[in-house]
C-alpha cells in the first residue's frame, strides 16, 4: 500500500485476486483443457499517474509474449514482475520453472 492511493491499491488487489480465481475456476472447470491465466505485474511504469518514472509501459511485452507461449502445463495462476521473476500473491505461490 501506498499513502494516498487507498483507492488504486485495492483495484489492484482486486485484479490481482481475479486473475488467480479465474486461473483455479477455469482449471476446475475445464480439467482436460490447458487454460492458462497469469497476472503480470509492470511495476512502476510511465503512466499518467505515475509521469516521472523512466519505466516504459511496453516493458511488458516480452514477458507477455513468452507467457503465450508457453507449452501445455505451463504456469497457471502465478503472478510475474515484468522482468520475469517470479512474485507471490494470495494463494499463487511462485512458479518453480524458469521462463524461455
Amino acid at each position: 500500500g501506498t499513502q494516498g492511493f487507498g483507492l488504486y491499491n485495492i483495484s489492484k488487489a482486486a485484479v490481482n485476486s481475479l486473475g488467480y480465481s479465474m486461473a483455479m475456476e477455469y482449471a476446475a472447470a475445464y480439467p482436460d483443457m490447458d487454460i492458462q491465466i497469469n497476472i503480470v505485474s509492470p511495476g512502476q511504469a510511465r503512466t499518467e499517474m505515475n509521469k516521472a518514472s523512466t519505466i516504459s509501459p511496453y516493458s511488458v511485452v516480452s514477458l507477455i509474449l513468452i507467457l503465450l507461449t508457453q507449452h501445455a502445463g505451463g504456469p497457471n495462476g502465478k503472478y510475474f514482475h515484468r522482468d520475469g521473476r517470479h512474485l507471490s500473491f494470495c494463494d499463487a505461490a511462485q512458479y518453480p520453472k524458469k521462463l524461455n
